[in-house]
């Protein structure tokens, strides 16, 4: 029995205990643990990369495992674009800023990132350093942040989306009156509803813009469609075929600049006029001492060089302080001259609102027109202007604006950034 047995057992040979031997793959490195966007990129399947930084490595893989499809055979490697060898760090290594691709054996560090489906917020926020082209929908929730211009072939819901270029929605952005879309650059889309949109360009909506606020520094232009509800505020001017509705619906159509920066130029003011006054008490203290300086001990002689010394540098600062306003006053004094076109229908209900003047629309007009502001008797008020009645008509200011319009007459009045403070003081401007 035990002869038999022994007889069954296969005799294992000096082959088959040795290893077989490793097959040697590329693979795409792990994005820095310590980035959190890098991590949250990495968990969509993509690894970012920058100039300079390894996107992939060789590994050892045991020779009889199956083949992952997303590593290569060393053998069967191919270097695609924006990528290079570096036997320094042993890696393959980007030379442009985007995100490394390994398909069918190919290596590429490819600049402008294709996203094919729906993006949502479960997997993390996507942030991106070049051109980011979404094919669907951004979904609600979802975080999108791009260096390069955004395309989305869908719908921005509720979302939260920025990019230091331009955004283009080939839909529309329908923010649930959370959604939150902001572009350094340019933005252009379909229809804007319920939403917060921001754009550091012009703004072209071709339908309808409803219930959202808007903050465009350019011109926003809504030719063949409707604004009704919410607060639109461009510096450049507003075009619209129809503004506000037949219920009345509140509406404001703004020309200048958005609150927030009202108030953040009224702090840096404030501040600048603290420092020049401080630079103004020192002139008025050490004033009287100087008069008499042949009666001053070393000591008070030197105290008064050091006062007068403090004064000169407040006057200073309060110039540097000021002069970092010149690009807000720009700003402002370019709103002065901008327009509101309706060339449709203006209904009642409206408000208009321009940096020195405000009013309320009371009764439906007929467009096309053309609301500006007009200086007459030295006062500064809103006109409605009729090109094809050849009409003008001044329209009431609400007292109601008097805060922002004083905050602006202020600044559109104010000394000159040029200036220093000991000018303004001695020619009492």
């Amino acid at each position: 029995m035990g002869a038999e047995s022994a007889q069954a057992d296969p005799v294992v040979g000096a082959d088959d205990c040795a290893a077989k031997p490793a097959r040697e793959e590329v693979a795409l490195m792990s994005s820095d643990p310590t980035d959190a966007g890098a991590v949250a990129m990495a968990r969509r399947g993509i690894f970012l990369c920058k100039p300079g930084q390894p996107i992939a490595h060789r590994v050892d893989v045991p020779a009889d495992s199956p083949r992952n499809p997303g590593q290569a055979i060393l053998s069967e490697l191919r270097l695609g674009k924006n990528v290079i060898w570096d036997p320094k760090q042993a890696a393959y290594v980007s030379y442009v800023a985007g995100h490394a691709t390994l398909r069918q054996g190919k290596l590429d560090a490819e600049e402008v990132l294709e996203l094919s489906d729906d993006v949502d917020g479960i997997d993390g926020a996507v942030t991106y350093d070049g051109q980011l082209i979404v094919r669907r929908n951004v979904l609600d929730l979802a975080m999108l942040k791009a260096a390069g211009s955004i395309t989305v072939h869908g719908s921005i819901e509720a979302a939260t989306v920025h990019t230091d270029s331009d955004l283009h929605v080939y839909h529309g952005i329908c923010g649930k009156e959370k959604g939150r879309s902001s572009a350094k650059g340019r933005i252009t889309t379909r229809f804007v509803t319920n939403a917060h949109v921001t754009s550091g360009g012009d703004m072209l909506v071709a339908n309808e813009i409803v219930n959202s606020n808007l903050i465009c520094a350019g011109a926003l232009k809504v030719e063949h469609g409707t604004i009704v509800g919410g607060h639109t505020v461009a510096r450049g001017g507003i075009v619209c075929h129809t503004a506000g509705s037949e219920a009345g619906v509140r509406t404001t159509l703004e020309i200048g600049l958005s609150q927030e920066r009202y108030f953040a130029i009224q702090q840096s003011w404030s501040q600048a006029e603290l420092t020049r006054r401080k630079a103004r008490d020192i002139r008025d203290a050490v004033g009287p001492l100087m008069a008499r300086s042949k009666s001053l001990t070393a000591a008070q002689k030197e105290k008064a060089t050091e006062l007068l010394f403090a004064a000169d540098e407040a006057e200073a600062q309060a110039v540097t302080e000021l002069a970092a306003l010149e690009h807000e006053m720009a700003d402002l004094r370019s709103a002065m001259d901008a327009k509101i076109v309706v060339n449709s229908i203006l209904h009642a209900g409206v408000l208009v609102r321009f940096p020195v003047a405000a009013a309320l629309i009371s009764a439906p007009m007929r467009g096309p027109l053309e609301i500006t502001l007009r200086c007459t008797g030295g006062e500064t008020q809103i006109v409605v202007i009729d090109r094809c009645r050849n009409t003008c008509i001044p329209l009431p200011s609400l007292s109601g604006s008097e805060g922002i319009a004083d905050m602006a007459r202020k600044f559109l009045t104010g000394c000159s950034p040029a200036r220093s403070s000991r000018e303004v003081a001695e020619n009492g401007a």
